[in-house]
């Protein structure tokens, strides 16, 4: 995040604001803002330095956001073994193997692709169909059991 000037011809007057940069969909560098934080001339009243104030501040608030998007290390190690699920308990134990899979799977568009081959084939079967079937099967199931 950056502080930004905005000058006001008309009115001789410089608006300050907190922005940050990002890009969109396209990949095109847009900005948006983050605080407006009024006029420096207003802003002169309260502070002594105002620029050097909203720079440390807008810093900060850089900072800050770095933090909470940084990624989490996970360690597990490598002789540990999960327990079984035991439904008493309550176990919460999540399977996310298949989210990796299924993001790839649909990045290189293997579902497209799988569906206009049925399309244009007489296969007499929905492979896409199956294919989701089996992942779903094997979500359900116990990640131990001997169908998974």
């Amino acid at each position: 995040m950056h502080l930004v000037r905005i000058p006001n011809k008309k009115a001789g007057r410089v608006f300050l604001q907190i922005s940050e940069s990002y890009r969109d969909a396209n990949g095109k560098v847009k900005r948006r803002t983050t605080k407006p934080l009024g006029y420096l001339d207003e802003l002169e009243k309260q502070y002594d330095d105002p620029i050097a104030f909203f720079k440390l501040q807008a810093q900060e608030m850089t900072r800050q956001k770095n933090e909470e998007q940084a990624a989490v290390n996970i360690s597990i190690h490598p002789a540990s073994r999960l327990q079984k699920h035991d439904e008493l308990n309550g176990s919460n134990r999540k399977n996310l193997g298949y989210a990796a899979l299924s993001s790839i799977y649909h990045q290189l568009e293997i579902d497209y692709f799988l569906n206009n081959r049925r399309r244009f084939t007489k296969a007499y079967y929905n492979h896409k169909g199956q294919l989701q079937k089996r992942n779903n099967r094997c979500l359900l199931e116990l990640p131990n059991s001997s169908r998974a």
